[in-house]
């Protein structure tokens, strides 16, 4: 029986709201909030279901679309141990967000001048294998035999293109229509059946890493760049965080940040070699995945480093103080004559030129 190890960190980033969601085996944010977090883990023996939501829309409907999303999600989960085949999961997961559709337009035509969507990605495992979709532009990565990949096509303007040939890839990287969204639960699929795209079914294997992702990861890192974050930490929940921080403070994210890691029958100890955290991450645009080790140091520990470092700081800058400022005396000049001692030596404090003492002596010459 496969086991698993999942879990799911979100943070609001540079916005004024936090507008994603997640859901992890019924576990969704129900409240508005700025960051928060869960995780998961056990056997994969039922059907273990799994989304990252991107809500949009104005001050109060996108958090509100994401969450009845995530309703819908977790409706549609507990459905899925009565289909006779996973690929019936597809149609009850489109029903389910037909639904949403549904309450999304009526609560924008009571509100003209509101909007109301959500992205999402999802990943669904049941018996051995998994589904895997996505609309709008959240993503779903997969990581096997040592490469992730990205699973997932955006819906945006800008992959479009490159679909037709009129950009390429690298081209797509700088390009304004790069997150325009073309696809997306609610105004933009109003009337539409097939609301989520979803791509092959396969078969789950040992050591399978999957990672599902909002905008503010998927616009701003590369498949490589979220990889060695995960390799920072061996708990896959720290992982999660670290990488969801470092897209906010490396790589700039303006966007809320969330991400969902799941780690199929996977040794903790094989997570995170020391060849994979000494490596540097990929970079764009000067950003990258500054955390490359397990050490951690206890905050107790640190606390008293900077006392130590402050003091001696402090005693450094005195002494150089002390010895640039202290009075400078001329110096004594005397040379002694035969039975002279230094009781017989009176003293010039008339400084010579060059800052000696002159000496005279009192004492008679034999």
């Amino acid at each position: 029986m496969k086991e698993y190890k999942s879990a799911a960190f979100t943070l609001m980033g540079r916005r004024t709201r936090n507008q994603d969601n997640f859901l992890l085996n019924g576990s969704f944010l129900d409240i508005k909030h700025s960051s928060d977090y869960t995780s998961s883990s056990g056997k994969l023996s039922g059907t273990f279901f799994a989304a990252v939501v991107d809500g949009n829309g104005t001050k109060d409907t996108g958090d509100a679309a994401a969450r009845l999303v995530c309703e819908k999600f977790n409706k549609a989960a507990e459905g899925i141990d009565e289909l006779n085949d996973l690929s019936e999961a597809k149609d009850l997961i489109n029903g389910v967000l037909q639904e949403a559709n549904e309450q999304m337009e009526s609560i924008v035509e009571n509100n003209p001048n509101s909007k109301m969507g959500a992205g999402a990605a999802v990943l669904v495992i049941y018996g051995g294998k998994t589904i895997y979709g996505n609309v709008g532009d959240c993503a779903v990565y997969l990581r096997r035999d040592g490469v992730m990949k990205k699973l997932t096509t955006d819906h945006t303007e800008g992959e479009e293109l490159v679909a037709r040939g009129a950009l390429t890839p690298d081209m797509l990287k700088n390009h304004s229509s790069r997150t325009k969204v073309t696809r997306m639960i609610g105004y933009l699929s109003f009337g539409q059946k097939d609301i989520m795209q979803f791509y092959d079914t396969i078969d789950v294997q040992d050591g399978d890493v999957f990672v599902l992702a909002s905008p503010g990861i998927v616009q701003f890192m590369e498949a490589e760049d979220i990889d060695k974050g995960l390799q920072t930490c061996v708990d896959v929940l720290k992982s999660a965080e670290r990488v969801v921080k470092a897209a906010h403070a490396d790589f700039e994210s303006k966007d809320n940040i969330t991400l969902l890691v799941t780690r199929i029958n996977e040794e903790v100890d094989n997570v995170g070699s020391a060849k994979d955290r000494k490596a540097k991450p990929v970079r764009r645009g000067g950003g990258g995945v500054r955390l490359h080790t397990t050490v951690n140091i206890d905050p107790k520990v640190l606390l008293k480093i900077v006392y130590v470092a402050v003091i001696v700081l402090i005693l450094g800058f005195s002494a150089i103080y002390l010895f640039t400022n202290y009075p400078k005396k001329g110096h004594i000049s005397h040379i002694n004559r035969d039975g002279q001692k230094w009781s017989d030596t009176q003293f010039d404090e008339t400084s010579k030129s060059d800052g000696s003492i002159s000496a005279s002596d009192t004492g008679s010459e034999d």
